[in-house]
């Protein structure tokens, strides 16, 4: 099987925003119809603010190209 890859970068308001902004929840939704999966969530933290943002790496299988 090979995987194709993109990310998706999603801004929090840090430590006290625990949820993700319903747009960003609705994105995801629409990638999943497409075929994309989250396969890595990563937080980015900047000093005392908490998690800025978060990065979520998708995949999905590569359709094979016929020659």
């Amino acid at each position: 099987m090979v995987w194709e890859y993109r990310q998706l970068a999603v801004k929090t308001k840090g430590w006290i925003d625990l949820m993700l902004p319903e747009k960003y929840l609705e994105k995801l939704n629409h990638l999943a119809i497409d075929g994309w999966e989250v396969d890595k969530m990563v937080p980015i933290h900047t000093g005392i603010s908490g998690t800025t943002t978060v990065i979520f790496l998708m995949k999905r299988e590569r359709k094979r190209v016929q020659s």
